[in-house]
Formats: structure tokens, C-alpha cells, sequence
């Protein structure tokens, strides 16, 4: 049965939040999405089989300056993976939303291709600063709707990916409905940000991580 529920809120600035993220980088939007697209995503995560990726005790890229110690629980897809119909559904309405916006020409053929489903449990599971794959394009969005947590954006102040010297420039409580994004390479000059997701402090915390790549993230990558 085809979907037909809004994803964005008509009171949510779309164009404002791309011109954030252009500019500075990042966007945080509050109430960007729907109630019921993310009563959808949370009956769709149930059902999506996630597996814990616990890189804790042997973080990514150890012994590198870009080290990242990380938990949680994920699940990926590739967009039209009949497995998430509620993600394809959400990639489909932003890719009309966005590709029609004539003052970005860039964007007109964007288009989501990775759906990454995560689970954080209280006080255990984050993920420590990080860039996101250098191969991501464009834009990427993040998507919450459940629980909350503490998102910190941070500035190198050493070398680009030593993620050990940082300056943190911004500290964001995300709750449900609210919208991250991320410029990507080629949406303004390319620079990603560092950033930084902390544990919740109660209650499960639920996202939907939405990029275009070439090919789904793997087990373990270079970030």
C-alpha cells in the first residue's frame, strides 16, 4: 500500500535550513517532521533487524588521529530496499522538496541513497567526534524520533582529521522531530563537521541517518 502522510512540517523552512548548512555547515531544526512520519519510523525500526557495533575497547581507525570510539545499534539499506518503506518514502518527499529549489542549482539532482536506522540506549551507546565519509555528496540529513540527546559540533584546531585536538563551537539538546544536516562534499566548500553524539540520559533514542553514497556503510570504515 503506497504512503501518504507529510514528512515536513508547512510551518518548516527548508530553504533556511539549507542556507545554514551551506554557510556554517550543520543545521539543527526543531520540529522539521511530522508526527506521523515519525510514528512510521518507529513501527518501521521494530521490525528492521539492528546489530550492535560496539567499537569501544577497538575504536576506528585505532592508533590514528581521526580514532573513533563508538556504540550503537544500526541497521543499513540501500534506498529502494523493499525492507524500509517508510525510508524510501521520506527520501522520495525530500528529493521533490529539494530538487526544485532553483537557488540551488547543485541540488537538482540529489537524491538519498543510504538509509541507516541507529538505536542509542541510555547511558551506554554514542559515537565520539567524527567526520562522516569523505565519499558522502552533497548533503546529508539525520532525521530523530525518539528520545533525545546532547549533539556537540566541534573545530579542529590542529590538522583536519585529529579528532583529539578540538575546539567545540556549538551543544545541541536533539529531541523528536528534530532535523541535523550536514554539508557533504560539494555543497558549499566541502569542509564536513566534527561532530559528536553523547549518550541519552534516559530512555532509548531512535534516528534515521539519510545519505547519499555510492555504496551502503559497512561493518567498519574509515571516517
Amino acid at each position: 500500500m503506497a504512503i501518504e502522510i507529510p514528512v515536513l512540517n508547512d510551518n518548516f523552512d527548508l530553504e533556511s535550513a539549507i542556507e545554514k548548512t551551506k554557510t556554517h555547515g550543520y543545521a539543527f531544526e526543531d520540529g522539521a517532521i511530522t508526527q506521523e512520519i515519525q510514528d512510521a519510523l518507529a513501527s518501521e525500526i521494530d521490525i528492521v533487524p539492528l546489530v550492535l557495533g560496539d567499537y569501544v575497547s577497538n575504536p576506528l581507525n585505532l592508533g590514528q588521529p581521526n580514532q573513533v570510539h563508538q556504540r550503537h545499534s544500526r541497521a543499513y539499506y540501500e534506498y529502494g530496499d523493499e525492507a524500509v518503506p517508510v525510508a524510501n518514502y521520506v527520501i522520495e518527499s525530500l528529493a521533490l522538496a529539494v530538487n526544485s529549489m532553483t537557488r540551488y542549482p547543485e541540488l537538482r539532482s540529489w537524491r538519498l541513497s543510504e538509509v541507516g536506522y541507529q538505536r542509542y540506549r541510555p547511558t551506554l551507546d554514542f559515537i565520539g567526534p567524527h567526520r562522516d565519509r569523505v565519499s558522502d555528496t552533497l548533503l546529508s540529513i539525520t532525521l530523530m524520533f525518539c528520545g533525545s540527546t546532547v549533539v556537540k559540533i566541534h573545530e579542529p584546531l590542529g590538522a583536519y582529521r585529529d579528532y583529539s585536538n578540538l575546539l567545540q563551537i556549538d551543544e545541541v539538546v536533539t529531541i523528536p522531530g528534530t532535523a541535523m544536516f550536514l554539508r557533504a562534499p560539494g555543497l558549499g566548500n566541502g569542509q564536513q563537521k566534527i561532530h559528536e553524539v553523547l549518550p541519552p540520559k534516559e530512555g532509548i533514542r531512535n534516528i534515521l541517518n539519510l545519505r547519499m553514497r555510492s555504496t551502503v556503510l559497512p561493518p567498519v570504515v574509515i571516517l
